[in-house]
């Protein structure tokens, strides 16, 4: 899954050949709203913010009432660091649409985790009901408890997270880094997850 690990054994830079093709397809079909959003989540990954933010906003124009793609585009925005508008798409997309996907609500957690309101990052991150393989679910929770003092039940999310990605001890700036852009964050999330016990 691209959300987990964008480095694919076997195939050289993929993170590169991911941005030539989705600027190959922006080129033949500019005016698809799922094709500048794949080009934004490019730009992203690859640290690009400024171009991802504006392949970002120009997805939106195209269908800014898309309920398909507005939590996807929520998303970017705000691991971009668009604060306002991003968290705002989320919360519309979540009141607007009841099968949203989960990462509207990661884009919630992000912006609440910034403004140190770990309460309401708490909420985003534990309260509902996704249960996922994907490392990052038990990632966002054992880095919440971990900043609130919760320990105990970090602890339990952080066992998670080592059996999915038994590799996190090593590799876990690294992943983390993939999807948070902003030096300042990713040290908050690594601080939650050593307070939930896990060595970095």
């Amino acid at each position: 899954c691209s959300i987990c690990n964008l480095d694919i054994e076997g195939f050289e830079d993929p993170s590169g050949k991911a941005s030539f093709y989705a600027e190959k397809a922006a080129l033949l079909n500019p005016n698809n709203q799922r094709v500048l959003a794949g080009l934004a989540y490019a730009r992203m990954t690859a640290g690009e913010l400024s171009s991802a933010i504006n392949e970002a906003r120009q997805a939106l124009e195209l269908n800014p009432e898309s309920l398909f793609m507005l939590d996807g585009i929520a998303w970017l925005l705000t691991l971009c660091g668009e604060w306002e508008l991003g968290p705002e798409l989320a919360q519309k997309v979540i009141k607007l649409n009841p099968y949203h996907r989960e990462i509207a609500h990661d884009a919630l957690w992000v912006n609440y985790l910034r403004k140190g309101e770990y309460d309401l990052a708490y909420v985003e991150a534990c309260s509902r009901k996704r249960y996922s393989t994907l490392f990052w679910d038990s990632l966002i929770r054992a880095s919440t408890c971990g900043l609130m003092g919760k320990t105990e039940e970090g602890a339990k999310f952080v066992n998670s997270l080592l059996q999915l990605r038994p590799d996190f001890p090593t590799n876990g700036r690294k992943l983390v880094n993939k999807f948070i852009k902003f030096q300042d964050m990713s040290e908050k999330i690594l601080t939650g997850l050593r307070i939930s016990g896990l060595k970095i």
